[in-house]
């Protein structure tokens, strides 16, 4: 089954602010706004976020995209044989065709195929420069485990690496599309990734954020698990914005076999120090789904 990191939704209880720091600080564009959601991309998607208004700020699902309607009903099929809640479609702009699926940690997944994508063209393009596309996203939470699980037995990912308790995974070529460690209380976003070509693209994006005064929380690093080069800054809601290259792909999965970096006390930056001590205290919350119906399998 073909499956991609395809967007993520947070609530926010001001809209304009928040669409403007992601414009500010990754260049995204305006797809859609109206007065009770923003949706921005990086790329000829519809969208990679979508803002939404709501006097509860946090995390609000992930986007995950499949091929085609077969694989979309299979993902359905193989939620349900998990056990797990199959809530009803979403009416979110740009997608075809959807299943919400409520997860452990009321993480909320939705499953889609057919997004909306702009016609090709020089402007999206991999010639374009800056960001190209969300990479990844990392969660901390209480029920890490059954997180995992989920993500592996519901919806068919695969371990790339493990640390300790940190665990990457993929769905595509990509080295890891998730990933998750344990929090003491709760469920948080610890950061969203977001990949430009190279080094100096990476460069150019520190010297980006130096020219608007706007500090790196750690970075530029070399992780282990993935290999990427990383830097990281503080965003809306509490969490952290990762920007990186030259993630490692898998592209050989019958002969892959995952890496355990435990033994590794430089894992997290092969380059030297580790992160501040307050790097791990970052997080935007899950929030519990809301608005939609549950379906009978």
């Amino acid at each position: 089954m073909a499956m991609h990191i395809g967007h993520f939704a947070q609530r926010v209880t001001d809209l304009d602010p928040a669409a403007d720091h992601l414009i500010r600080v990754l260049g995204l564009r305006v797809r859609e706004r109206d007065d009770s959601q923003v949706l921005l991309t990086s790329n000829d998607k519809h969208h990679e976020v979508q803002l939404i208004l709501d006097d509860r700020p946090g995390f609000d699902h992930l986007g995950l995209e499949v091929e085609s309607e077969d694989e979309l009903a299979r993902v359905q099929a193989a939620a349900e044989a998990f056990g797990a809640r199959v809530l009803g479609s979403s009416q979110e702009p740009g997608i075809a065709a959807s299943v919400r699926i409520a997860g452990p940690a009321d993480l909320l997944v939705e499953v889609y195929v057919g997004m909306e994508r702009d016609a090709p063209s020089l402007a999206t393009s991999p010639l374009r420069s800056g960001i190209r596309k969300l990479g990844h996203l990392t969660f901390m939470s209480e029920a890490r485990d059954e997180l995992e699980r989920f993500w592996r037995e519901a919806l068919g990912f695969r371990v790339s690496d493990i640390d300790g308790p940190l665990t990457w995974l993929r769905c595509d070529a990509d080295h890891h599309g998730l990933a998750v460690g344990p929090s003491p209380a709760g469920s948080l976003l610890h950061h969203h990734a977001w990949e430009v070509q190279d080094m100096s693209a990476l460069a150019k994006h520190a010297d980006a954020m130096a020219r608007q005064d706007i500090p790196l929380v750690w970075g530029p690093v070399r992780h282990g698990p993935g290999f990427n080069l990383s830097t990281y800054l503080e965003t809306t809601g509490g969490g952290l914005i990762e920007v990186c290259c030259d993630l490692a792909r898998i592209d050989d999965e019958a002969s892959y076999r995952p890496m355990d970096w435990s033994a590794n006390d430089r894992s997290i930056n092969l380059w030297g120090p580790p992160p501040p001590e307050t790097f791990l205290a970052y997080g935007t919350p899950v929030l519990p789904p809301v608005g939609a119906a549950e379906v009978t399998p």
